[in-house]
């Protein structure tokens, strides 16, 4: 499992999509606003329970964390820990992202940790059948699935099979496929 130390890290983990080449976004996941690439001291503000009453401000570079109260209750309940996912994603092809686990201690207002949770890519190969792999960091586990589009009268699909981990090579797509198929012959 991947672990990073700061959070600006995990958000830089990849920052362009391996396939088409443009830039990963932060999809909201929760958070309110998105990450400006252009301003590198704005701080991520992710909302509590999906509503803007209490929030959470993150300085990715120095992992402060700040809780903030927003309503008038000045019995503001701190307790506890708080994850969330980050999912950076492709916007231009959408077929590839990864998502990071948040874990934030409410009570002392700290990170606790930030995980690599997994990684998505979608690829087709030259006989037009779409491979789609998500690999689960967390739980050591991959997720695939194919569908092959050369014949429109005839698609063929896979249900989602779930092997133990395969990590993603996004030099080598083909590889991480050819290594998957060899491993669903022995499951």
């Amino acid at each position: 499992m991947k672990k990073f130390d700061k959070l600006i890290d995990a958000i830089k983990f990849r920052t362009h999509c391996p396939l088409c080449n443009d830039d990963l976004y932060i999809k909201e996941n929760g958070l309110i606003g998105n990450y400006n690439k252009e301003n590198l001291s704005q701080k991520l503000t992710f909302s509590v329970f999906n509503t803007e009453e209490t929030v959470i401000v993150v300085n990715p570079f120095d992992n402060s964390v700040q809780v903030v109260n927003n309503t008038d209750d000045v019995k503001n309940n701190k307790l506890g820990t708080f994850g969330t996912p980050l999912t950076i994603q492709c916007n231009s092809c959408d077929m590839y992202s990864f998502t990071i686990q948040v874990w934030i201690d409410l009570s002392h207002q700290v990170m606790i940790d930030i995980i690599l949770n997994s990684e998505s890519i979608s690829w087709e190969d030259d006989k037009e059948t779409l491979h789609e792999v998500t690999s689960i960091y967390s739980t050591n586990k991959t997720k695939y699935s194919y569908f092959r589009t050369d014949d429109i009268d005839n698609i063929r699909y896979s249900n989602p099979i779930t092997i133990p981990l395969v990590p993603i090579d996004v030099n080598n797509l083909e590889g991480t496929v050819v290594r998957i198929q060899n491993l669903i012959v022995f499951s």
